[in-house]
C-alpha cells in the first residue's frame, strides 16, 4: 500500500499476515527510499532528485528480503510490514 504524506513521495509498505496467536503483533522492517536533491534539499522541492542514492542499498534489502520471504511460502506467527520510507530527511 501507499501512505500519503503532506510532500509528494509517499511511503510503500507491503504486508505478510501473520499466522499465529500472535498475528496482531507487527515486526516492522524498514529502510528509507527517497533521494536527495545533489542542489541542496530545500534549495527546489519540485526539482527531480538524481535517483535512488540515498540508502539504495537499505531498500534493495528490503526488497530481496520480501521476496525471499514471499517465493518460499513464509508464513510468520507474528504479522510482518516492510517500510520503504519516504522523506525521512
Amino acid at each position: 500500500s501507499l501512505v500519503a504524506h503532506s510532500f509528494r513521495m509517499p511511503s510503500v509498505v507491503a504486508r505478510i499476515e501473520g499466522q499465529g496467536e500472535r498475528a496482531r503483533e507487527v515486526v516492522v522492517i524498514g529502510g528509507h527510499a527517497d533521494s536527495i536533491h545533489h542542489n541542496g534539499f530545500f534549495a527546489n522541492p519540485a526539482a527531480r532528485a538524481p535517483g535512488a542514492d540515498d540508502n539504495a542499498s537499505g531498500t534493495a534489502t528490503l526488497l530481496e528480503t520480501f521476496r525471499v520471504l514471499m517465493e518460499s511460502g513464509f508464513r510468520p506467527e507474528r504479522s510482518i510490514e516492510f517500510m520503504a520510507y519516504a522523506g525521512e530527511e
